[in-house]
């Protein structure tokens, strides 16, 4: 059998306010994880209630043991990069501003500007990234 080595007062707190107010889902999952581990109950019956594989929650135990709080939140991931450096973005920010009605405009003119096509819908996207 597999459990977290006994918690402080001080985890148990702080994994009690990630389980209830973290904006993450899988960060409320692995609190609560974690917290049942220290109540004894079973890997298997952690997955049973977190509605998870075994294998896991098994995996989020020991990262818990290796790292505490910095094992909690997902690893990066790789990805595409993306097609605009952060300055591109920026030039992107300010035509969305001088144009926000007219993506397609805010395309030509960022094309003409970075060389780059980029399509109306990452600029949608973008937009919606600024708030």
């Amino acid at each position: 059998m597999k459990y977290v080595s006994p918690l402080s007062e001080d985890e148990i707190e702080t994994l009690k306010d990630i389980m209830k107010n973290d904006v993450s889902s899988r960060m409320r999952s692995r609190a609560h994880c974690i917290l049942l581990s220290s109540k004894d109950f079973a890997i298997n019956e952690i997955s049973d209630i977190l509605e998870v594989n075994r294998r896991t929650v098994s995996s989020w135990l020991d990262s818990w043991e290796q790292s505490r709080f910095t094992g909690l939140p997902d690893k990066p991931r790789s990805g595409r990069p993306a097609k605009l450096t952060d300055q591109e973005k920026e030039i992107a920010k300010k035509l969305i501003g001088e144009h926000p009605q007219s993506f397609r405009t805010v395309a030509e003119k960022l094309a003409q500007k970075t060389g780059k096509n980029i399509s109306t819908k990452t600029l949608k996207r973008l937009a919606g990234s600024l708030g």
